[in-house]
């Protein structure tokens, strides 16, 4: 119940800020059904993340919506902005996703082996694409041309 007040709360606030801004009903209405299929999608995340997470009950909370809703009645773009935020944000709240948590930067895992080597093997001898002059790196030149060929267009062929 909780959550279909909020999605309520979160559309009518954003219909009073298309109302405020003079917009009309077709735009009001593909706004409002936007923010309604965003606020479903992630309503259901957060379901399926609070009940794997069962003993755990961090949330938004309510007095948070309640605040950001002042700023949202400006604009029908700025309101969609910082509902869309707050729902991104209460998946990273229920999930336990925090940036620049140990436990994120965990999950990225760099091989020393790898850094500071380039991408290609460059290490023959220098060579330049006879069509366009540029050194070749393998089969390719700088702006990736292959050997022999120039993607330039003359304008005076056209």
């Amino acid at each position: 119940m909780k959550e279909v007040m909020r999605v309520l709360w979160v559309l009518s606030v954003q219909y009073i800020a298309c109302w405020f801004s003079g917009w009309d009903a077709a735009s009001t209405f593909f706004m409002l059904t936007v923010l309604f299929l965003w606020q479903m999608v992630f309503t259901y995340i957060n379901h399926h993340l609070s009940r794997r997470k069962e003993g755990d009950s961090r949330d938004v909370s309510s007095l948070i919506y309640l605040l950001c809703s002042f700023p949202a009645l400006f604009s029908p773009l700025f309101s969609m902005l910082i509902f869309i935020g707050l729902t991104v944000f209460r998946v990273c709240k229920i999930g336990g996703v925090t940036v620049g948590a140990k436990s994120l930067k965990e999950q990225f895992t760099f091989d020393d082996a790898y850094t500071g080597q380039p991408d290609t093997d460059c290490s023959e001898p220098m060579r330049s694409n006879p069509a366009t002059g540029l050194p070749m790196c393998g089969v390719v030149d700088s702006s990736g041309n292959a050997y022999g060929s120039s993607i330039r267009v003359d304008s005076h062929y056209h």
